[in-house]
């Protein structure tokens, strides 16, 4: 193809040097090349529909390519200046590509889910890279960002799982790397460690103050985070789909809050707190034990008309802050069920069994009972209860509902519903063709902002809702409440 486009040039620029007049039956050989819009093709103005257009430039902008090259230049004979949005995007054939040296832009998604695409050489003078331009570009290995880059989109390498490395040029004013790994200039803010690198070990640079949004995301080999105390904000999508991941952290810096507020597990390296009870009074003081040691447990505290059994968990091996409380024998034992703020007293008979019941808390969601305040242990209701036991009740706060749902007729009978959709939640569509307060059924899941109503009729009126969810408890759902119940006739 690249040949032919060269071809093309030298052709027009000899028809102009001998002054040659388009008339009949010559203009049928001749590539066209307009002014505002230049269509770099293998045919003529008059292009039939099975003819292949490689490029379509207008004012300088990269509109739109078809093609089937897998190693793809781009020439600089066409003064290419920025890549339009989209333009290459879910193509199924590009390797590498070449970007020539007059482009100063790649705008919005240009490469996203080019799935086979490995290397991409960027010019030096390029300037923006604008959101999502490499996403989805799953086996891209390394990348070369130039010195005059100035601006960076967000998650322009979202879900590109295979990706090792990326280097910025020392010059960049802007951004930084190092090993690897997207800074912004002064190390200040970690843009992007790429998930293809297979170290299962990590330490945050002490001049990180920032760990933006999908940062750390879909890794699959880092095991272990080092976050110093010097990062004091993290993107809540920073580690979106790392779920193996474990932050080593501080007590009460921002790396230890964040993976507490989103379940993560952590390990504090300045150790973890170790106090033991009586009846609800502190027996001695509380210990600072370093993770996977044990705790020391004092004297067997004595209380009237009671015989000491024991000390309700473990306290060897500690990985987490421990609240330790003794347990008597005698009589009944009293269960405590602490939830949203109240709690409920259960006595049942020393050696019993308690059951469970599920609380109510408006705009959660109940995920069980936990024997610990942090909810990290869940309560085994199989357990034998000897003295005073407290279990917690933990809730998952249920997400809003869809937003922006409205619906199209897409063909007789046939509907299209739509709705703004955000990563990381699943949707599901409900239709009725019944009423607007019966008879619904789930069209099934999806990822993606729409979905076509099956074929119901010509003429008839159908009524839609959505639902979403991003959280699970067991196999259950966690779904947000329904969007607003919308109709249309089709």
């Amino acid at each position: 193809m690249r040949k032919l486009v060269c071809f093309s040039l030298c052709f027009l620029m000899i028809f102009s040097l001998f002054g040659f007049t388009a008339v009949n039956g010559i203009r049928d050989t001749v590539p066209v090349f307009a002014l505002d819009e230049t269509t770099y093709n293998n045919g003529n103005d008059d292009v039939d529909d099975d003819v292949e257009i490689e490029f379509v430039v207008e004012s300088g902008v990269l509109k739109k390519y078809i093609g089937t090259e897998s190693d793809l230049i781009i020439p600089n004979s066409m003064n290419i200046v920025r890549i339009g949005e989209g333009v290459f995007s879910g193509d199924e054939f590009l390797e590498s590509v070449v970007l020539p040296a007059s482009v100063k832009s790649i705008g919005m998604g240009a490469f996203e889910d080019c799935e086979l695409l490995v290397s991409v050489t960027l010019p030096n003078g390029l300037n923006e890279i604008e959101s999502s331009v490499f996403a989805g570009c799953v086996n891209l290995l390394n990348i070369k960002i130039p010195g005059g880059v100035t601006v960076l989109g967000n998650a322009v390498f979202a879900d590109c799982e295979s990706l090792i490395s990326i280097e910025v040029e020392p010059q960049n004013s802007y951004y930084s790397s190092s090993d690897g790994v997207l800074f912004n200039k002064n190390k200040s803010i970690l843009i992007f460690y790429p998930p293809g690198k297979t170290a299962d070990f990590y330490t945050v640079p002490n001049t990180v103050q920032i760990i933006d949004i999908i940062a750390f995301s879909k890794n699959e080999y880092l095991e272990r985070l080092n976050i110093p105390s010097s990062v004091t904000e993290i993107h809540e999508e920073a580690f979106y789909e790392s779920e193996s991941l474990i932050i080593y952290c501080k007590r009460d810096s921002a790396a230890h809050d964040y993976a507490e507020e989103f379940d993560i597990q952590y390990i504090l390296i300045d150790g973890y707190k170790v106090t033991f009870y009586n009846e609800g009074k502190k027996i001695g003081k509380t210990q600072t034990v370093a993770y996977g040691d044990s705790a020391k447990a004092p004297a067997n505290p004595k209380r009237s008309g009671y015989i000491f059994w024991r000390w309700d968990i473990s306290f060897k091996d500690v990985t987490e802050d421990l609240e330790i409380n003794a347990e008597w024998k005698r009589g009944k034992s009293k269960v405590l069920f602490k939830a949203a703020g109240k709690t409920k007293v259960v006595r049942v008979k020393t050696g019993g069994k308690v059951k469970s019941y599920t609380p109510v808390r408006s705009g959660f969601a109940f995920a069980g009972w936990y024997q610990d305040k942090k909810l990290k242990r869940k309560f085994n209701f199989n357990r034998k209860i000897e003295g005073s036991v407290s279990i917690y009740a933990k809730f998952l706060k249920r997400p809003s509902a869809p937003a922006q749902v409205s619906a199209s007729v897409f063909a007789a009978g046939v509907a299209t519903v739509k709705w703004k959709a955000q990563r990381g939640f699943t949707y599901v569509l409900e239709v009725s063709s019944k009423s607007r307060n019966s008879g619904f059924k789930p069209m099934g899941t999806t990822k993606r902002s729409s979905w076509l109503t099956p074929n119901y009729g010509r003429g008839r009126t159908i009524y839609y809702r959505v639902k979403r969810f991003n959280k699970t408890i067991g196999k259950n759902r966690i779904f947000s409440l329904y969007s607003k119940t919308g109709q249309i006739r089709v």
